[in-house]
């Protein structure tokens, strides 16, 4: 393969990926991570935000986000998170399947307002300190 063709095969390949997030998205800078296998031990503190679909947990030591599907079927399980006072604002995703717990590994500011929300009908929230 040539260079040019290799330049517009990257190319070709750059915009496709661009153009799977939203232009909203893209413009707010919004986060958006995939969750990996992992669970909340009992050894730290958490905030939960718990409905019918979707469990969410904030662990303020270490920043990370938990959730868990607990509906089968193969939909996502998101949790949004917002700190204003940061400007930050995004997605933990998860696709591990039901009743699988899914860890998201941030670094956040401390002493920051965070709100937690799950993502499935509306969702319930809470505000918590990072």
């Amino acid at each position: 393969m040539d260079r040019k063709a290799l330049r517009l095969g990257i190319a070709g390949g750059a915009f496709a990926l661009a153009s799977i997030v939203s232009p909203a998205a893209q413009a707010a800078g919004l986060e958006h991570d995939y969750a990996k296998s992992g669970w909340p031990s009992g050894k730290y503190h958490y905030e939960c935000v718990v409905d019918k679909q979707v469990v969410a947990c904030y662990q303020p030591h270490g920043d990370k986000i938990f959730l868990m599907d607990r509906v089968k079927g193969g939909s996502t399980a998101s949790a949004w998170f917002s700190i204003p006072g940061a400007g930050r604002e995004g997605q933990c995703e998860s696709r591990l399947g039901a009743e699988t717990w899914g860890v998201c590994n941030k670094n956040f500011p401390e002493g920051k307002k965070i709100a937690l929300k799950t993502a499935k009908n509306g969702g319930k929230g809470i505000t918590m300190t990072t």
